[in-house]
């Protein structure tokens, strides 16, 4: 299944690797890239043969919403170059990768642009956007939203899995390029504050290792579905980003702020699925 897709992205890996004349770490997060666009689409499949918005829907649909979530890192491969070129510069895949399939006419429309060009935004950089405010078609903006709710979702619980399974690739590609500093730094007031509102904290705000860890907690402010929900703590994610972020955070009073705000709003999430 997606067997043209999975050729594209070994392409987009093997045209970089000798671009990074290479490094070890831009080699590593190019591996990671690959393994975790996998991931990804084994989480979007999982969501997708559970979530009542995929019940009913057309095989074509659903072969869709699987390449959109296969195909979401796909300018990663770029990004990596480009970190490879200029490290202090801010590259943005989502971007990439919208416009590299923008190329191909069987990926070029919306539901899949455009998951591809927001799966990690910020909600209101979507919905400002003005190709999908240029979509007139109530239908076709539904299944734009449904595409890249599930793309959202997979990356999201393809992540945390990374970060209980594979501690040591996360601690060397998130964490290792962290100063002492930062590592040393507490918890901010900003990034608590965000996530306090159960929002998702901007990256201009994060500076602390702390704070990296906690940014990474909001995501689940952004999950959508109730099987994303369940999957996560079924295999303890939840517990683990917590557990991470304690290992950094030495304020016990922040740290019980934190767990006690997942309590409640994942009580909260529970009941609101229920209704």
């Amino acid at each position: 299944m997606l067997e043209k897709e999975k050729r594209l992205i070994r392409q987009k890996y093997e045209e970089t690797c000798p671009r990074i004349n290479n490094s070890e770490y831009h080699i590593r997060w190019l591996d990671e890239k690959i393994k975790h666009s996998y991931q990804v689409l084994g989480a979007g499949n999982y969501i997708i043969r559970h979530e009542k918005d995929f019940h009913n829907r057309t095989p074509e649909f659903v072969n869709m919403a699987k390449t959109a979530v296969l195909l979401h890192d796909i300018g990663r491969f770029e990004e990596v170059y480009q970190n490879y070129v200029h490290p202090l510069e801010h590259v943005d895949h989502g971007l990439l990768g919208a416009e590299i399939l923008r190329k191909i006419p069987a990926y070029n429309r919306p539901e899949i642009i455009l998951a591809v060009k927001h799966h990690g935004h910020l909600a209101p950089k979507f919905y400002n956007d003005p190709e999908y405010a240029e979509i007139s078609s109530p239908k076709l903006r539904a299944d734009v939203r449904t595409v890249l709710s599930v793309v959202m979702d997979a990356d999201k619980i393809a992540n945390f899995q990374m970060m209980k399974r594979e501690a040591e690739k996360f601690t060397y590609l998130f964490l290792k390029s962290r100063t002492a500093e930062q590592i040393a730094m507490p918890l901010s007031a900003d990034v608590l504050s965000f996530f306090a509102r159960r929002e998702l904290a901007p990256n201009n705000i994060v500076n602390s290792l702390s704070d990296y860890l906690l940014s990474l907690i909001c995501w689940i402010f952004d999950l959508n579905y109730k099987t994303s929900f369940d999957f996560c703590l079924k295999h303890g994610l939840i517990t683990n980003l917590l557990h991470i972020l304690s290992e950094y955070n030495k304020d016990k009073e922040t740290q019980n702020q934190v767990e006690n705000i997942v309590d409640t709003f994942l009580t909260d999430k529970y009941q609101q699925f229920k209704d």
